[in-house]
């Protein structure tokens, strides 16, 4: 699928804000940020979409200069090239800047498990409203044509 710059932006911002509060929740319902005082709080938040966002921005720059103008999610490779987009940012900020778990322990399982997660179910979002905007442009579509041919055999 061809999507415009504005388009793109949209659609990774979208992303952002998605993958942000689907992590912010999981984190909360998982009781991650109860040992936190109010101070760090804030502090691991910011981490949190700073993370969110380089996830965003390098899915953007895989999207528009390796990817190309042909953008299908959907195959193996585009699946796997958005993961990596993913995983590197979560691994390198996450476990070597911001400390969150130790990369080379079994604890890297859990980051993995909630990457993979968040991941599945961003891209199983898009892909519902893209198949209900489908659905709701081929009935427009449809009406359309029924018109036309009312019209014609009306004449």
């Amino acid at each position: 699928m061809k999507r415009s710059f504005f388009k793109k932006l949209v659609y990774y911002g979208v992303s952002f804000c998605v993958s942000y509060t689907l992590v912010s929740l999981i984190l909360s319902l998982l009781n991650i940020n109860a040992s936190l005082v109010a101070g760090n709080f804030w502090i691991y938040n910011i981490e949190i979409m700073s993370v969110c966002f380089c996830i965003a921005l390098l899915m953007w720059l895989t999207d528009t200069f390796i990817k190309g103008s042909s953008y299908d999610d959907m195959t193996p490779l585009g699946i796997f090239a958005d993961l990596m987009d993913v995983a590197l940012p979560v691994i390198g900020l996450g476990g070597f800047v911001f400390d969150w778990f130790d990369v080379f322990s079994k604890e890297i399982l859990y980051p993995i498990i909630i990457l993979l997660f968040v991941y599945f179910v961003v891209l199983g979002f898009f892909y519902l409203n893209a198949k209900m905007t489908e659905i709701e442009l081929n009935k427009k579509i449809q009406e359309r044509k029924k018109k036309l041919n009312n019209n014609k055999q009306d004449d």
